[in-house]
C-alpha cells in the first residue's frame, strides 16, 4: 500500500519528464517508477512544484545545477554523462563483432541486455580499448577473450563459451538460437 500525498499525481511507471507527462499529470507529481531528465527536460523543470521519486531519478550531467532548485525527494539520484559512443541497450540478444567494433570509434557501451555474444574475429585488445558491458545476464566469448571481458564487464552474470554457461547443443540449442541458424532442407546437399 502506498500513500500518495495530497495534491500529487500518481505515475505508475518509469517515465521521462516532457511536455505530455506535465500536460497529463500536472506538476506535483508522485512517480512509482524511475524518471529520467534528459536536454530536453530544461526548460520544464521551473515548472514542477513538487516531486517525489519513488525508484531511481536520472538526471543528465548538463542539468545537475537546475535540479537542485526543484523540491523533490528521490529513492536514488543518478548523474548521466554524456554518451559519446554507441549505446546499445534494452535488448534481448546483441552480437558483437569486428565490424560493428570498427564502425564505433568513440567505443561502445552494451547495457541492459540479456545475452551478449562476442564474436571470434574481436581481438581482446578492442574489447579492452573499445567495449563497456554493464547489466548483462549472459556474455558468450572465447577463452582468449574472456580475461578482457571480465575487466570491462560490471553486473554480469555468467562470462563464457555457449558451453560454459550452459547452453544446450545439439537440435534445441540450434533452435534456441534460430536467428544466427541457416537451416537446409534437401534431400541430397553437396557441399
Amino acid at each position: 500500500m502506498e500513500v500518495i500525498p495530497d495534491g500529487y499525481a500518481f505515475v505508475g511507471e518509469d517515465t521521462e519528464l516532457d511536455e505530455k507527462l506535465l500536460a497529463r499529470y500536472g506538476n506535483r507529481l508522485f512517480i512509482r517508477g524511475n524518471l529520467t531528465l534528459t536536454e530536453e527536460s530544461a526548460p520544464l523543470l521551473p515548472s514542477l512544484e513538487k516531486l517525489y521519486v519513488a525508484g531511481t531519478l536520472y538526471v543528465a550531467e548538463e542539468l545537475k545545477e537546475d535540479f537542485r532548485r526543484v523540491d523533490a525527494q528521490c529513492g536514488l539520484v543518478e548523474i548521466i554523462k554524456k554518451e559519446n559512443r554507441r549505446v546499445l541497450e534494452n535488448r534481448p540478444r546483441v552480437v558483437l563483432d569486428k565490424v560493428a567494433l570498427d564502425a564505433s570509434p568513440e567505443g561502445l557501451l552494451v547495457r541492459n541486455c540479456a545475452v551478449l555474444t562476442i564474436r571470434e574475429d574481436v581481438p581482446p585488445r578492442g574489447i579492452l580499448d573499445h567495449v563497456d558491458i554493464m547489466n548483462c545476464a549472459r556474455v558468450d566469448c572465447t577463452e582468449e577473450q574472456k580475461a578482457a571481458v571480465q575487466l570491462k564487464s560490471t553486473n554480469v552474470a555468467q562470462i563464457g563459451s555457449r558451453e560454459e554457461n550452459g547452453e544446450p547443443r545439439g537440435m534445441l540449442g540450434v533452435l534456441l538460437n534460430l536467428s544466427e541458424t541457416k537451416m537446409i532442407n534437401a534431400d541430397k546437399y553437396v557441399l
